[in-house]
């Protein structure tokens, strides 16, 4: 005959009762929390070397400075610096390295910074592509609550510009903030606009006083 304890029922209604509740928390935790997603376009103001292309394993390696403004969920300036590994023979060129931001973030003000844990450019497929996750804890300002932030560029490199214009891309990604989501009481806001005529709506008048 096997004996069942009381205290062990007790224990299993307990945990009967508590599992419920524990999936309630995370819920909570979850919505309060939310991942966001963004979206917008960049430009590129400048990349140049760094410094003297190397040779390493037989690999030609350079490093590059990059400077892109962004437009959309975020806004701002970001500082790109990474560690290249030139492409031959219609391979593309591959870079890791990191990123400085300075700007806002779905309204919020702030800097951050991001690792560059994949970069391919050129090459035969002439297109760009990067990935970018956050640093933890390296938030500061509005953004000091920012808990995860990923984000991918995309350009491509055959479409030609007319003289004096800067490289475009697009950038999407997500981003999740710990707590407070609150923005900042100064929020930046950033557009273009096209003139499509400006033109005289009447003839010409002389006024004599």
């Amino acid at each position: 005959m096997v004996t069942i304890r009381k205290s062990f029922i007790l224990t299993l209604v307990a945990a009967a009762l508590l599992i419920p509740l524990i999936f309630v928390a995370l819920a909570s935790a979850d919505s309060h929390n939310p991942v966001h997603q963004i979206a917008g376009d960049y430009t590129v103001l400048s990349n140049a070397p760094a410094g003297a292309p190397r040779v390493e394993n037989g690999v030609t390696m350079i490093a590059i400075t990059a400077e892109t403004e962004l437009r959309g969920s975020t806004i701002g300036n970001a500082t790109v610096e990474a560690d290249c590994a030139l492409g031959s023979g219609g391979a593309p060129t591959v870079c890791t390295g990191s990123l400085d931001f300075e700007g806002s973030l779905r309204g919020r003000i702030g800097s951050f910074k991001a690792i560059v844990d994949s970069w391919v450019a050129g090459g035969a497929a002439a297109y760009t592509s990067a990935h970018f996750v956050l640093v933890a804890g390296s938030g500061t300002g509005d953004l000091s609550n920012l808990v995860d932030f990923e984000l991918n560029i995309q350009r491509d490199e055959t479409v030609v510009l007319p003289d004096g214009e800067l490289p475009v891309g697009i950038y999407f990604g997500t981003s999740r903030f710990e707590g407070d989501e609150t923005p900042s009481a100064n929020v930046q806001v950033v557009g273009d606009y096209s003139v499509i005529s400006n033109a005289p709506s009447g003839a010409l008048q002389s006024r004599m006083e």
